[in-house]
């Protein structure tokens, strides 16, 4: 999905074509032949597909909310969404953020629904398309500090979390109140380190992705901090199986660490993610329905959901080409034509639901 990054100082939807199978079918490995001689020509033409992006053609930042701006709050907000064949978006959901402020979600939603674009086109005729949009409302002077109550209460946490004592930890974590930017990336790490203490993995990645704010270089954190912050980004995709994001995460890591065994290492790890992409071997993914939605990138092209607890009412894929949604069944494996593009996923359903997202 195409992104986009503004700084702050429903229509029609295209029919459901994914091709359903019930129940969960193996497929057998398609025979490869060799043959050292060399081969003669195809004169076969292939048909070339021209596919352009969503472009935005009128857009006004956001409001800044007037309680955040005179309490001196900043945050950010990544919002994803559909731009439809006539330019109008749509179907928005909150991807990421720096916390919970429902006063900045709402002023980005508010503000995209009067956006325009100039429509995605394929071989030039407008479509549906994926698209996605970070808001950060910040004031003109970049903060790079934080305020000695903020210094204060995270020395006292990172004491708790060195004595591995949980119970003091999490009553720190709740002391540790955010202002601008640079405060909120440090308690993206607090965040990190109490699910660590945890052994939540899931929390881990929440809270370090919070600490790198969806940046490409060192923005909020100290330069050695991000270089932490990125790698340890990649390790837990890598870990949980996002294993879309992780190419993503993987050259913004390349182009800041240093360390060339590390490198290495994770180049191999790498390797393997980009086989398995093209192989026919499925994997699982665990999850959870925290708020009633949970969103994922697809790595691969056929998915089921087996549910373990609760109840999924609906699956929405957003691609780059395309939009569906569809009342979800338990007995159906889904393959996403390859005309789509790249998808992420949404499901939805009861806030205690837990799930297995099984791919390939």
């Amino acid at each position: 999905m195409t992104h986009f990054i503004r700084s702050v100082a429903a229509a029609m939807v295209a029919p459901l074509s994914l091709i359903l199978s019930t129940g969960i079918a193996s497929t057998a490995n398609a025979q490869e032949t060799k043959n050292d001689q060399p081969q003669k020509a195809d004169n076969t033409t292939t048909a070339i597909e021209l596919y352009e992006g969503p472009q935005y053609k009128t857009s006004t930042n956001p409001r800044y909310p007037s309680k955040d701006q005179s309490a001196g709050i900043e945050g950010w907000v990544e919002v994803g969404y559909m731009v439809d064949p006539n330019g109008k978006p749509y179907e928005f959901t909150i991807l990421n953020s720096s916390g919970d402020n429902k006063s900045l979600h709402d002023a980005s939603l508010k503000a995209l629904q009067e956006w325009t674009f100039k429509p995605a086109t394929l071989n030039g005729s407008p479509i549906d398309s994926g698209f996605s949009t970070k808001f950060i409302f910040r004031f003109t002077d970049l903060t790079t500090s934080a305020s000695s109550d903020f210094v204060g209460a995270f020395k006292k946490f990172e004491a708790a979390v060195a004595a591995k004592d949980k119970v003091a930890a999490e009553a720190l974590l709740k002391k540790l109140k955010v202002q601008n930017l640079y405060e909120d990336a440090f308690y993206g790490l607090a965040q990190y380190e109490y699910a660590e203490l945890q052994g939540d993995v899931g929390h881990q990645l929440a809270g370090i992705r919070r600490a790198v704010a969806g940046e490409k270089s060192a923005t909020y954190l100290p330069k050695k901090l991000f270089r932490f912050a990125i790698q340890r980004q990649l390790a837990l995709e890598l870990a949980t199986r996002d294993f879309a994001s992780a190419l993503i995460t993987w050259p913004i890591m390349k182009s800041v660490e240093t360390d060339k065994a590390l490198l290495q290492k994770y180049e191999a790890s790498i390797k393997e993610v980009r086989a398995l992409q093209s192989d026919r071997q499925s994997f699982r993914v665990a999850a959870s329905l925290d708020d009633g939605r949970w969103n994922y990138r697809l790595f691969k092209r056929k998915f089921h959901v087996a549910v373990k607890e609760g109840f999924v009412t609906q699956i929405k894929l957003r691609c780059d080409k395309n939009y569906v949604f569809f009342q979800f069944d338990p007995t159906i494996e889904y393959q996403i034509p390859e005309q789509y593009g790249a998808c992420a996923i949404e499901v939805v359903g009861d806030g205690n639901s837990k799930f297995d997202l099984i791919q390939g």
